[in-house]
């Protein structure tokens, strides 16, 4: 999804010596390194747009409600809406999170970004998403002299995100997590808070990667990956507009005008159907259009591709959450999925219709319940 001039980092050796040495080993996370805070608070964001889907990086930071990027991750060609974003904690795997993620909020409201390529651009790609539960283990951040920190030849500093496509050799990356060794080597201004370092090498995707430092003992987030090349990375740093913007994304998330409403009432589906089942919900009590929608949602089930699944507007506008989709897989479970991006800006009142139908035979299916939440 990024511009193609880009290669966005993801830091692999570093230093001159240990690129000398060690330039086609790329470092994947070990099992002890990933269950440290930075591993645990780190992780893979999978972005949907109509033209296709794309991957990124993200921390957990400050709150476990806040989530910290780049924001050209989330927006394509500038201001695109995002039809699904999903984040996985800590994920380290050769392919594909096979369960539901959480999703962010907040995009629009939390973000400076503009577009383009330029050093202004770069200096303002950065994003602070909420959620409406929790994304998991947040680690500190640093904002307070962190040009200090990261100018610092004494400083210890690390880096952990995902390639978007492939690893620093050209090859497939998976959806491995991977994390630099500990360096020291200062990072210089480039423009406002945009920071460049060299003798770390990168390779493409890892946008919204966390740039850690050392202080007081323990590693804080102090940065995001914009940008790079294979012998530099760009970083935006954090500082008093992102602990602004952190503020106002914490206190958007504890007064959000967020309303619940679910099902509950459990049922077998009929084996090898083409009728749907119907759950309904019915929405009252607001007075503004949709601002954000997500579901929540399980089903039982031995074969998750039996499953149809749409969801109905009141005004008769439908979004499918399951066709024929998951393979083999057990259970259909959801937790607070986006739906935004087609219900954004209707009236919300009304009754909501959950479409269901186990359409093979052999593996019965079973609904077990839906909520929606709905922000108007």
């Amino acid at each position: 999804m990024f511009p193609k001039s880009f290669l966005f980092s993801i830091a692999i050796s570093i230093c001159l010596v240990s690129i000398a040495a060690g330039l086609d080993t790329p470092h994947k996370a070990s099992t002890s390194e990933r269950n440290v805070n930075m591993g645990q608070a780190s992780g893979l964001l999978f972005v949907t747009f109509p033209s296709g889907s794309f991957r990124g990086s993200a921390t957990i930071a400050r709150s476990n409600v806040l989530l910290y990027s780049c924001a050209h991750v989330l927006y394509e060609n500038g201001w695109a809406d995002p039809q699904d974003v999903e984040f996985f904690p800590g994920y380290h795997g050769s392919g594909q999170p096979a369960d539901p993620g959480t999703s962010p909020r907040g995009f629009y409201y939390f973000s400076t970004y503009r577009g383009g390529e330029s050093l202004t651009s770069f200096s303002r790609d950065i994003t602070v998403a909420y959620a409406t539960g929790t994304f998991g283990n947040a680690v500190p951040v640093f904002a307070k002299n962190s040009e200090g920190k990261v100018s610092s030849r004494a400083t210890l500093k690390r880096i952990y995100g995902y390639p978007a496509e492939s690893d620093f050799n050209g090859k497939d990356g998976g959806y491995f997590m991977h994390v630099t060794g500990s360096f020291k080597t200062p990072l210089f201004k480039e423009r406002g808070d945009y920071w460049g370092v060299d003798e770390v090498s990168t390779g493409p995707g890892n946008s919204g990667g966390g740039v850690f430092v050392k202080s007081g003992g323990r590693f804080a987030l102090a940065g995001v990956l914009v940008s790079g090349s294979r012998r530099s990375a760009g970083i935006r740093i954090l500082g008093k507009t992102t602990d602004y913007m952190s503020r106002s994304a914490l206190a958007a998330q504890a007064d959000r005008s967020l309303r619940r409403f679910s099902d509950r009432r459990a049922v077998k589906l009929r084996d090898g159907t083409k009728k749907f089942t119907i759950r309904r919900v019915n929405v009252s009590g607001f007075t503004s259009n949709i601002h954000a929608l997500h579901i929540t949602t399980k089903f039982k089930t031995t074969y998750r591709a039996d499953l149809d699944v749409y969801l109905k507007s009141p005004s008769g506008r439908i979004k499918y959450i399951a066709k024929d989709s998951g393979g083999s897989r057990d259970d259909l479970d959801l937790t607070s999925k986006a739906l935004t991006a087609t219900f954004r800006g209707i009236d919300p009142n009304g009754t909501w219709r959950l479409y269901m139908r186990d359409d093979r035979k052999l593996d019965r299916s079973t609904y077990q319940f839906f909520t929606l939440e709905v922000d108007a």
